[in-house]
């Protein structure tokens, strides 16, 4: 998801869940007006169509914007299970939320742990400049910084 391959990853996005929101938006509509007889159906597709179209409207929000940067200091760094299938990578920058790629963030948890090992992760931070797409986080570059000194009232929380 580095580079060019964000802004692809923007529009599989939008390809993908925009036919999926106006196909269960349509579903509901038509169970609703009683089109169809589905019974609990249309309230099912109801709660998909709303949360395709979310994903949907930030996708196509996406298109039209160029990737913004956001710089700050890195609070957590983990990574978790998707559907027990794939693994992810994640980030948390100033409340925002990137899903890295796997090299970025294996290069902030070791450097992570070399701060930790010298017993400096109480004082100091990793500072990064994320490069995203404004509406749904997509990574287009992460670059690290350097580490910044917190602040004591920061420091002791």
């Amino acid at each position: 998801m580095i580079g060019s391959s964000a802004r692809a990853t923007v529009v599989r996005e939008a390809v993908m869940y925009t036919p999926l929101f106006i196909a269960s938006a349509i579903v509901a509509l038509l169970g609703f007006a009683g089109v169809w007889d589905l019974g609990i159906l249309p309230y099912i597709m109801l709660v998909l169509a709303l949360l395709f179209g979310y994903l949907s409207i930030q996708a196509l929000r996406d298109l039209r914007h160029a990737p913004i940067t956001t710089r700050g200091v890195v609070t957590r760094i983990w990574s978790k299970r998707d559907v027990l299938v794939s693994k992810s990578y994640y980030i948390s920058v100033d409340r925002t939320i990137f899903k890295v790629p796997l090299p970025v963030y294996y290069d902030l948890r070791e450097e992570a742990k070399r701060l930790r090992d010298a017993d400096m992760d109480d004082e100091y931070r990793i500072e990064v400049e994320v490069t995203h797409y404004p509406h749904t986080s997509i990574v287009q570059s992460v670059e690290r910084l350097g580490q910044v000194q917190m602040k004591r009232d920061e420091a002791v929380r």
